[in-house]
């Protein structure tokens, strides 16, 4: 007999910028979009907040691109190597 299995699959593309503006409650409201540092490897956005997707932000958008999209625009490489080490 063949044995069944379950795959689950989720969606986490919003992770970092969630727990971004649980640690900083300022940025609650805000388009965020968390991105990798320019210096270290690639400025590429890796998360973004809802208010961010419809301002027109996209995954893997380059860090100026989306900067011209927000109005503000938070840079928060550093909190991404923080929740991924927890």
């Amino acid at each position: 007999m063949t044995e069944m299995r379950t795959i689950l699959h989720s969606d986490l593309n919003s992770f970092y910028a969630s727990v971004e503006m649980m640690l900083d409650p300022s940025l609650r409201g805000k388009a965020v979009a968390i991105c990798g540092s320019t210096e270290d490897r690639h400025g590429i956005v890796l998360a973004k907040s809802e208010l961010a997707k419809k301002a027109g932000v996209k995954t893997g958008m380059v860090n100026w691109e989306a900067s011209h999209k927000l109005r503000v625009h938070e840079l928060c490489a550093h909190s991404i190597r923080r929740s991924s080490t927890q």
